[in-house]
């Protein structure tokens, strides 16, 4: 799998974002449901709203978005490709994601599909402890920190995150082509 380019970007969010990110989706009354598996059958707890299914996960007569926040979330990643100039074909998956303390220190090393793709992750708190690692060749590559708003692109890079040692990581996760 050809590894490409990583971008990180903390000023890619509209305004009308940024208070979609603090009004809805940091909200108390957003909708998340537990995960018992972060990664593969890891048995890493953690809680996730998925906004648009993976297609291996989804009858393909059947719409993929799962949520009614898929369109508002999908305005995000238009965002970042727009600002960036990279081509989007086709959303993968969408889900806000929100880690915690959950007795693990980091999950394990994991591509978020099964093909070539790109990922966009955008960060909705702040969590020092919480980090996104890029993986090249079973070695660290980037350490990336949960910081609001921050974006951060990667091409087909393995990754993992570190579990928060308090408070919460709450996270968007985009996978397309």
């Amino acid at each position: 799998m050809k590894e490409n380019k990583v971008i990180i970007d903390d000023n890619f969010l509209s305004e009308q974002n940024k208070r979609y990110i603090d009004e809805v989706i940091l909200n108390n009354n957003f909708p998340y449901y537990i995960s018992n598996n972060s990664v593969g059958e890891d048995n890493q707890k953690f809680l996730t709203h998925v906004a648009v299914t993976r297609p291996e996960n989804c009858d393909p007569s059947n719409n993929y978005n799962n949520s009614t926040q898929a369109f508002s979330l999908l305005e995000i990643l238009n965002d970042f490709v727009e600002k960036h100039k990279i081509t989007c074909t086709r959303v993968l998956r969408c889900a806000v994601n929100l880690s915690f303390n959950n007795g693990f220190k980091k999950t394990e090393s994991h591509h978020d599909h099964l093909f070539e793709h790109k990922s966009l992750l955008v960060y909705c708190t702040n969590n020092l402890d919480a980090k996104t690692i890029l993986d090249k060749k079973g070695k660290k590559f980037k350490e990336v920190v949960t910081k609001k708003f921050r974006g951060l692109y990667f091409e087909n890079y393995k990754h993992y995150l570190t579990y928060p040692k308090k408070d919460i990581r709450v996270v968007i996760v985009f996978t397309f082509k």
